[in-house]
C-alpha cells in the first residue's frame, strides 16, 4: 500500500491519501504500508504528540519500506527572517495559510533524534529554502 498523509487538502495520485491520523490508524493495518510519504504533517499536531503520531507511522511500515518526511524546518524559516530574505506577509504565508494547519514547529534534528536506528536506515536529508526532507527505510 502506498500512502499519502495531509493535514491539506491536497490529493497524490496513486496514493492512498488521508487527512486525519485516525483514518490513517484504523485503514493500514501494522507492517502494511510499502511506502508513506508524510508532507506538512507531523508539524499539524503539539510537538508532545509528534513523538507517538511519529511511532504509529513507523509501525505502519512494511519490512524494506520508505517513509519520507517533508515539513517546515523552524530553523530555516529563522534564519531567513534574521537575515531579511523573507519579509512576515510571505513569513504568514508560508506557515499560517489557510490551507495549512501548523500547530508545533519541527527541525529535521529533532524528527532524526526519534528514530530508532537499530530499526530505520536514514536513506537522505535535504533542505529547501523552508522545508526539510527526511527519507528513511526500515530494515
Amino acid at each position: 500500500m502506498l500512502v499519502y498523509l495531509t493535514a491539506t487538502d491536497k490529493e497524490l495520485q496513486n496514493y492512498n491519501t488521508y487527512h486525519q491520523i485516525t483514518t490513517f490508524s484504523r485503514a493500514v493495518s501494522d507492517n502494511e504500508a510499502r511506502e508513506i510519504i508524510c508532507e506538512n504533517f507531523l508539524s499539524s499536531f503539539d510537538y508532545n504528540d509528534v513523538p507517538k503520531v511519529l511511532s504509529m507511522l513507523l509501525g505502519k511500515l512494511r519490512v524494506g519500506a520508505s517513509l519520507t518526511i517533508i515539513d517546515h524546518d523552524i530553523r530555516l524559516i529563522s534564519r531567513q527572517v534574521y537575515r531579511e530574505e523573507v519579509d512576515i506577509n510571505t513569513l504568514n504565508s508560508v506557515v499560517f495559510s489557510d490551507k495549512q494547519i501548523v500547530k508545533s514547529f519541527l527541525t529535521l534534528e529533532a524528527i532524526e533524534d526519534l528514530i530508532p536506528p537499530t530499526d530505520f536506515k536514514i536513506m537522505s536529508k535535504d533542505f529547501g529554502s523552508k522545508t526539510f526532507t527526511l527519507t528513511m527505510k526500515r530494515k
